[in-house]
């Protein structure tokens, strides 16, 4: 999967074709739709925080520890791994754990169709239609708990001088501020992908690489501009620091998750 800049103010999943069925094809398309949003709201989180004057040394290394990285600019991925870690939590169930008293009597037959419908109408809609119109609903309830998740007391406090969004968010309100409506795109982004992972028989599955494994071009691909060739020319192991943007596994496809690789330590002996 190649990584392409960009800009969250644009919406990458306004305006698609009407794709009849879910394949694998179409699931690494909106897995690239997401992972570009987290990117672009990692951004976003880190320019509020340059403002906020921020270590943002620090702060990478609050999220990743001790990680040898090849250059300064290469913290950026933790950030947006922290996102999609905060984003995807609970992708293994089918409703994200937002509504514990939902029935977990699922019809598997019918689940698939279901959230494949679901999944064609957020993806046209207007975010905040969505979440206005369905205020109780599973997706608005989603982006008032990851709000909180992503954005934390002391962060928003620091970002803002206040917790007006805190407030707001813990008595069920979407707020009406810029920031939020760039998190409300992150959200849905993230929220289609579960959708259509779960318009699969059975359902497309996540997964992450642990610190350590070496890498792997058959189920990874390094986000760094370190190709393959240059891998393999150098006298250097790597292994997984950190995984970026989990994977997904669909039948017999994998999709490949995207890693931060560095340099094994070398052994004594």
């Amino acid at each position: 999967m190649k990584r392409s800049e960009h800009k969250l103010p644009k919406d990458p999943l306004n305006n698609p074709p009407k794709d009849l069925s879910p394949t694998p094809q179409l699931l690494e398309h909106v897995l690239l739709r997401a992972s570009e949003a987290s990117r672009g709201f990692a951004k976003l989180l880190m320019s509020f925080m340059q403002v906020a004057q921020w270590d943002l040394n620090a702060a990478a290394n609050s999220i990743v520890p001790n990680i040898n990285y090849a250059k300064s600019a290469d913290k950026k991925f933790a950030f947006e791994s922290y996102v999609n870690h905060r984003m995807l939590s609970g992708f293994e169930n089918e409703n994200f754990h937002v509504n514990a008293a939902e029935s977990t009597a699922i019809d598997p037959e019918k689940t698939p169709q279901q959230c494949f419908k679901e999944f064609h109408e957020l993806r046209s809609a207007d975010v905040l239609d969505v979440i206005t119109s369905d205020p109780q609903g599973n997706f608005a309830k989603y982006c008032l708990h990851r709000f909180l998740d992503i954005v934390h007391q002391r962060m928003e406090e620091s970002f803002f001088g206040n917790l007006e969004h805190r407030d707001q968010v813990s008595a069920g309100i979407h707020p009406k501020s810029q920031f939020y409506q760039d998190f409300l795109k992150l959200a849905k982004a993230m929220w289609i992908l579960h959708r259509l992972a779960y318009s699969f028989l059975p359902k497309a599955r996540i997964f992450q690489v642990q610190r350590g494994t070496g890498f792997s071009p058959l189920y990874m691909d390094n986000v760094t501009r370190l190709s393959e060739t240059d891998m393999n020319n150098s006298n250097a192991t790597w292994e997984v620091a950190f995984t970026v943007v989990p994977g997904l596994r669909v039948d017999k496809t994998i999709i490949k998750c995207q890693v931060y690789v560095v340099a094994a330590p070398v052994s004594d002996s």
